[in-house]
């Protein structure tokens, strides 16, 4: 009977020579199954010691090992599609597949009608020479001047004048 290690040697190597994986995804799927061995340790390693609860002990581990929410999320996929394999070539009697941690989008904060205003009248373009100005946002409190810097350069042919954004 094969081993954990010897039946995900050859789940890689099905996914690189049949199903033309990347060169680059084994390398992470070797991430994501050397990250399920640590959590395994003491155990066998057969395909019997995968179970749901030895796969929500793991994510549970990589979560208090401070892991990223994407980057157990892509070790999660990684072993959900070993488990699938390991299922289709009957080595397994049921399908495993843990489901993504919620992950989300942290929104991007943008100007307000006021800033982009305060940005756009405190650039001028005189006399043909550039002029640089920062637009009056709060302080950050560190020394530092917060806001956005507005540049305002002559075009060439002084056709028109243009904010790089």
């Amino acid at each position: 009977m094969a081993n954990l290690t010897q039946l995900f040697e050859q789940f890689l190597q099905d996914g690189l020579y049949l199903k033309g994986w990347s060169p680059k995804t084994p390398v992470i799927y070797k991430r994501a199954f050397a990250s399920l061995q640590d959590s395994l340790r003491g155990s066998d390693y057969t395909f019997r010691t995968l179970t749901k609860a030895s796969l929500q002990a793991w994510v549970v581990a990589m979560r208090q090992k401070d892991l990223s929410l994407s980057c157990c999320n892509i070790y999660m996929r990684a072993v959900s599609s070993f488990c699938s394999w390991l299922h289709d070539e009957g080595h397994m009697p049921e399908r495993l597949k843990l489901r993504q941690l919620p992950n989300p989008r942290k929104p991007i904060r943008t100007f307000a009608d006021a800033e982009v205003r305060l940005g756009v009248g405190a650039s001028t373009y005189a006399h043909g020479q550039a002029s640089e100005a920062y637009t009056d946002l709060p302080s950050s409190g560190h020394g530092h001047r917060q806001g956005a810097r507005v540049s305002c350069r002559p075009h060439r042919n002084n056709c028109r004048n243009e904010l790089p954004i």
